[in-house]
């Protein structure tokens, strides 16, 4: 079976997608931002054993899943939707992952944060290699803060649903 994302609806307001010639698709934004800030928030999913994802867009056509995602999120089936086109960079990042999710109307998300605000609108992070024993913290609707290890992930991240 075959999930199809449609980039242009999964998009947040301010964040669009450019071809960065063999670099393939790109994260942008439009508006400037300043040190700390979000740049952008992106849903955090789990996939259906055997499930396949096809990213679609009127204007790139259609994109694997699979290329440019870690190990982790293949091992754990964990699905961040647009946040697949994220430019890896190794010099000049401007983001870093927040690797806390935050549970709301049901949905986990995540965020990325400004660390450098000079360096335009092109969204480049340095992604860490995730380790195999990496925890992850869930803050819940009511507050309170759960520790998941990556053997219970599965269990914690909801299935995939689309916007």
């Amino acid at each position: 079976m075959t999930i199809t994302v449609n980039l242009e609806t999964e998009l947040p307001d301010g964040v669009y997608l450019e071809l960065f010639g063999d670099r393939g698709l790109g994260l942008m934004i439009q508006n400037p931002v300043n040190v700390d800030d979000t740049i952008y928030e992106f849903p955090v999913w789990r996939l259906p054993e055997g499930e396949e994802v096809i990213f679609r867009s009127a204007k790139f056509g259609d994109l694997a899943f699979d290329n440019n995602v870690s190990d982790y999120a293949k091992r754990n089936r964990v699905f961040t939707s647009f946040d697949r086109f994220v430019m890896e960079t190794e010099d000049e990042p401007i983001g870093a992952y927040d690797y806390k999710l935050i549970e709301r109307d049901g949905k986990l998300y995540s965020t990325v944060k400004c660390i450098r605000s000079d360096l335009g609108n092109r969204v480049g992070i340095t992604v860490p290699t995730i380790p195999d024993d990496i925890t992850l913290t869930i803050v819940r609707e009511n507050g309170a803060e759960e520790v998941i290890p990556e053997g219970e992930l599965s269990n914690a991240i909801p299935l995939y649903q689309s916007s």
